[in-house]
């Protein structure tokens, strides 16, 4: 999906991501979209609010939430159920939530590459 091929290769050494919350833990979800390379690797997604976790835990979707989601992503990523949208479990399994305070609580430490 990345079109960059400097980003291309650099992602080929990269296992861990982290994400860093700014809209709500299920960024790491899309993080993991756009990286995606069939290669097996792990998504940290971090939040402070145990309650954007759960939400983005569930992976369901409405409409306006995933309107800006490119719509070759959202064929391969998304299923429709009703009027919502629930996101794959090959890309569920690949993100971990934590809650994290980025003012008071260390990064985890295997991380090769941070998002925000």
């Amino acid at each position: 999906m990345i079109k960059s091929k400097r980003l291309s290769k650099v992602l080929e050494y990269v296992d861990y991501v982290g994400t860093v919350a700014d809209v709500g833990a299920d960024h790491g979800y899309l993080a993991e979209m756009l990286i995606d390379s069939g290669k097996a690797r792990k998504v940290i997604a971090t939040d402070i609010d145990k309650q954007v976790i759960e939400k983005a835990k569930a992976g369901l979707y409405n409409e306006k939430s995933i309107v800006s989601v490119p719509e070759d992503l959202k064929k391969k990523y998304f299923t429709k159920i009703g009027p919502s949208y629930q996101i794959s479990e090959e890309i569920k399994s690949r993100v971990e939530f934590k809650q994290h305070n980025l003012l008071k609580d260390t990064y985890p430490d295997k991380c090769d590459l941070i998002v925000c």
